[in-house]
């Protein structure tokens, strides 16, 4: 399910410019990300995407190779989760887990959690981005004390210079 995220979010190309594709920096290798990203850094003279870029590689080492490489064992060399079993009598079972720490269950929501935030930050990011380039007064803030329920957003592009408790510019 996960690389079903990632790649429709990057085949949408919403976030894709000439000086930045998705595709090519985000399921691929990191021999590919490397040489990827340096072309379109050489294609940008203002060098405005590099944020995205940095945004990817923090991914990258945080969770998105160990995703890619799971999602890669999955697909190519027959994964599979070793037997459990479930007791219908009192309800327990004993869960699976893909490293021996989490169980399959925490794994699944800590790879889910991580693509929904890369694929929030990629967007706010660029379109921040976008918005800066156009107009230099703009700034993209950052609130640390977001609440979707409450409808309290994470980003934010406001003039620059606003002032606000827990709001951090970020571009």
């Amino acid at each position: 399910m996960g690389r079903l995220i990632i790649n429709n979010f990057a085949k949408t190309t919403i976030i894709d410019t000439e000086h930045f594709v998705l595709n090519k920096v985000i399921i691929v290798n990191d021999k590919n990300f490397d040489k990827n990203k340096l072309e379109y850094i050489k294609l940008d003279a203002s060098h405005r995407f590099l944020p995205l870029f940095e945004i990817i590689e923090k991914a990258r080492k945080e969770f998105l190779n160990e995703f890619n490489d799971i999602r890669a064992e999955i697909e190519h060399n027959n994964f599979s989760i070793p037997k459990f079993e479930i007791n219908t009598k009192n309800g327990n079972f004993t869960e699976p887990s893909i490293h021996g720490s989490k169980s399959l269950i925490e794994e699944l929501k800590y790879y889910y959690n991580c693509l929904l935030d890369l694929i929030e930050n990629l967007i706010a990011y660029y379109f921040g981005i976008e918005a800066v380039y156009k107009n230099e007064n703009l700034a993209l803030y950052f609130r640390k004390d977001y609440d979707f329920q409450k409808t309290v957003l994470k980003y934010m592009i406001f003039p620059r210079g606003i002032t606000m408790q827990n709001l951090e510019i970020v571009l």
